[in-house]
């Protein structure tokens, strides 16, 4: 199977879908995946993470990943993909390095996390977008 490339078609997307098989991919920007219910299969690489409800995955810009949904309950993901430039003093660790372990599970999640997901989604279409994007995605990679 080929690897795509993708393009996002903004600086910032956020967006909850049910859980699905997405193809390998990588693109430029940073992605974090919260598992909001049921399971999924995070592949980063060549190596497959099981998350759960909770748990958060942290893929880095170009790298290849890909999704699977297996199992018979119903799963829902929330996605947040932001360009690098906008992680201020964190760009340059995310562009050139990888995480060791790139899922956070739902134990180990700081709640300012789940609060900053939370209220970026509350506030989509503000007229102050562009800063509240920036704001929250740096205080999700401060914690």
């Amino acid at each position: 199977m080929y690897s795509l490339f993708y393009k996002e078609k903004n600086d910032f997307e956020l967006y909850d879908i049910d859980s699905t098989h997405i193809p390998p991919h990588l693109h430029k920007n940073i992605e974090f995946t919260y598992v909001l219910e049921g399971t999924l299969v995070c592949g980063i690489g060549t190596k497959l993470y099981n998350m759960e409800k909770g748990d958060i995955a942290v893929i880095f810009p170009e790298q290849i990943h890909h999704y699977q949904h297996y199992g018979t309950e119903p799963g829902r993901v929330q996605y947040l993909l932001g360009l690098p430039s906008m992680t201020g003093p964190y760009m340059q660790t995310i562009t050139t390095l990888v995480p060791e372990n790139p899922i956070i599970k739902a134990k180990d999640v700081h709640p300012d996390i789940y609060y900053a997901l939370e209220t970026l989604e509350l506030h989509e279409g503000s007229d102050q977008d562009d800063i509240l994007h920036q704001a929250y995605l740096m205080i999700i990679l401060a914690r």
